[in-house]
This record gives C-alpha cells, sequence and structure tokens, in this order.
C-alpha cells in the first residue's frame, strides 16, 4: 500500500477491522489518495483462504487436473477446519491465516 500524501491513515473500524480513513478534509473529486498492486489474485470470488489464498473449493470442485492437485497438495481441506472473520464474509484455511490477515490488514 503506498498512500500518495498524508490524506489517509489506517485506523480500527469498530466491528469491521481496519480500514483507511482521510485525516483531512478531501476537496477534489478524483484526487488519488492510494495505490496499490495486488499480490494475489483470486479469479472466483470466495475460492480462496483470505489470506494465503489456498484453495477452499473441494478436489471435485477446482477445475484442476488430477495430476496437478497432487503434485501442489491443495487437498485434503476439510469443510471444518475453515473459519471466518465474524465480521464479514471472508473466510480462512485456518486460523493462523486468520490471526496473521488480522494482524496485518484485515
Amino acid at each position: 500500500m503506498h498512500p500518495t500524501g498524508n490524506k489517509v491513515r489506517e485506523a480500527p473500524i469498530p466491528g469491521k477491522g481496519k480500514g483507511l480513513v482521510a485525516t483531512e478534509r478531501i476537496p477534489e473529486a478524483g484526487e488519488i489518495l492510494l495505490m496499490d498492486v495486488p499480490e494475489v489474485s483470486c479469479l472466483t470470488e470466495g475460492a480462496g483462504c483470505g489470506y494465503c489464498q489456498r484453495s477452499l473449493l473441494g478436489i471435485e470442485d477446482s477445475g484442476l487436473p488430477v495430476w496437478l492437485k497432487e503434485a501442489v497438495n491443495l487437498w485434503p481441506l476439510k469443510q471444518e477446519e475453515l473459519t471466518g472473520c465474524g465480521g464479514c464474509d471472508v473466510k480462512y484455511c485456518s486460523e493462523g491465516c486468520r490471526e496473521a490477515a488480522w494482524g496485518q490488514y484485515h
């Protein structure tokens, strides 16, 4: 995350996690306040862990060839191992990923 000035800062949002808030009045519509590049992207919304992007789909639903599934060891992931944010719809593959996300950005 690369703020272009001091017009925004990270702050806790009650019941939601972390967010960006303005530090001063922003008079000009269209002014760039933040530029960011995603480190990872996921084509199917909700299909990956909110932290590590590990697939949350079952082996049948992934669309990957069997040899690739076995090679990258994506499965088995049991649905009961998934943990949610509690304040939004984001899901994580483990408590460790949830705690890491909360500590860093969520």
